[in-house]
């Protein structure tokens, strides 16, 4: 009847337990659409972080063959340091020998630079570390060179035939020792 008319009074003689099974009847097609959305999604994830994890292990398989040839060629690489490490230790001398070689010119073509060109003449030569001798005959020609050059009013004369006198140069390039 109420489909009908208006009504002014409506009553609802249906008990709370039948309102209550009604309503629960009405809302299961959403509640199970709901879980079948769940375990869908959950589905997805887990077809979605597989293939993720295949991808993975192909990608690890390759880089695992990329890195085995690497290591071979790492271990080639390491066998020919060693070779070339002992070739140097063959080298060095030869080495030391050609720098040798040169030393002399070297020196002689900085003191040519620094000195006047006239009145000087170069008798004695020998290397200083610190102040001090480097080779162990030079500490005996310095004290006797200080010996001579502190002895007051000499004068050349027929066996020597000019004043002592020490200069004492610092190269402009340090010269490692032959």
């Amino acid at each position: 009847m109420r489909a009908f008319t208006r009504c002014p009074m409506e009553l609802n003689l249906r008990p709370p337990s039948v309102v209550r099974v009604h309503e629960a009847q009405r809302r299961r097609p959403f509640l199970v659409a709901a879980a079948a959305c769940l375990i869908l999604a959950l589905l997805g994830w887990s077809a979605y972080y597989t293939r993720g994890a295949t991808a993975l292990r192909t990608s690890r398989l390759g880089l695992d063959q990329k890195v085995q040839a690497l290591r071979r060629v790492q271990t080639q690489l390491d066998a020919i340091r060693k070779d070339a490490g002992a070739l140097d230790q063959v080298a060095m001398p030869l080495v030391d020998a050609v720098s040798a070689r040169s030393f002399w010119p070297q020196l002689l073509e900085d003191l040519n630079s620094r000195l006047p060109r006239e009145n000087i003449w170069i008798t004695e030569l020998f290397p200083l570390s610190a102040g001090r001798p480097v080779a162990p005959d030079a500490a005996q020609i310095t004290s006797e060179g200080e010996q001579t050059a502190q002895a007051p009013g000499t004068m050349p004369n027929n066996a020597e035939w000019a004043f002592p006198y020490e200069l004492r140069l610092d190269l402009k390039q340090p010269l490692p020792l032959p």
